[in-house]
């Protein structure tokens, strides 16, 4: 589990990001993110009914990309929101392709340094 600081929690976070916020796009997911003002980065992950009508799958990709995101968390820029918008695609991924597709829209957006630790 994230923590709460490192949690988009509130509707108007979301609908400002979507508004707002730019994209980058991969076959299992989209990423949208904006900078923001704060020290630390925060996220969302996003995973519609329509992609999935069964709650259990959905809630078991959650808990993947949750997971990821927690072991790349020092890896990714601090200051942005950053929401994660899973894919038809991307339901049946298992975890190392979910890695490795978050790591590359990460890649793309210039939000993943690999340099740190």
């Amino acid at each position: 589990m994230l923590n709460k600081q490192n949690r988009l929690l509130k509707d108007s976070d979301f609908k400002y990001l979507f508004s707002k916020g730019f994209y980058q796009s991969g076959p299992e997911m989209t990423l949208r993110y904006i900078e923001t003002k704060q020290k630390e980065s925060r996220f969302g992950i996003v995973i519609s009914s329509k992609v999935s009508k069964k709650a259990v799958l959905r809630n078991k990709v959650k808990r993947r990309l949750r997971d990821i995101i927690k072991k790349k968390h020092d890896k990714i820029k601090m200051g942005y929101d950053i929401v994660v918008i899973l894919k038809k695609r991307g339901i049946d991924a298992n975890f190392a392709r979910l890695d490795l597709a978050l790591e590359t829209l990460l890649k793309k957006a210039r939000l993943y340094d690999t340099e740190k630790k």
